[in-house]
């Protein structure tokens, strides 16, 4: 399994969840810390990322594909050993629609409102 969208930043990984890295969460976790490049967490689910939220992201991502990104996002700390951190997520694509504003640069930006 190749993985999704990820975004880096000096000391965190962020990798989107999909509909096959929250079932496998939730069957096998070694496996999961396996497929995410990661050693198995001592503790795992984190708090307030129980079995019911975890179907929840799961049924989401499995009737949307295209929600990868704005669903579940595992937290990797980097340093010193690539360990699981937690979760972060969102319920969804924003609503509503999307304005334009510039910034000091002039370069168009976007943001959901």
């Amino acid at each position: 399994m190749s993985l999704p969208e990820t975004v880096l930043t000096a000391r965190l990984e962020l990798i989107a969840a999909t509909a096959e890295t929250v079932s496998l969460e939730l069957r096998n976790v070694e496996q999961f810390a396996t497929t995410l490049g990661v050693p198995v967490p001592s503790s795992w689910p984190p708090p307030l990322n129980d079995e019911g939220s975890q179907r929840w992201f799961l049924e989401m991502l499995q009737r949307d594909a295209s929600a990868i990104g704005w669903a579940l996002w595992y937290v990797i700390r980097r340093k010193p050993t690539g360990e699981l951190a937690g979760v972060a997520g969102f319920k969804g694509r924003p609503v509503g629609c999307c304005r334009h504003f510039r910034a000091a640069d002039t370069r168009p930006r976007r943001h959901a409102s």
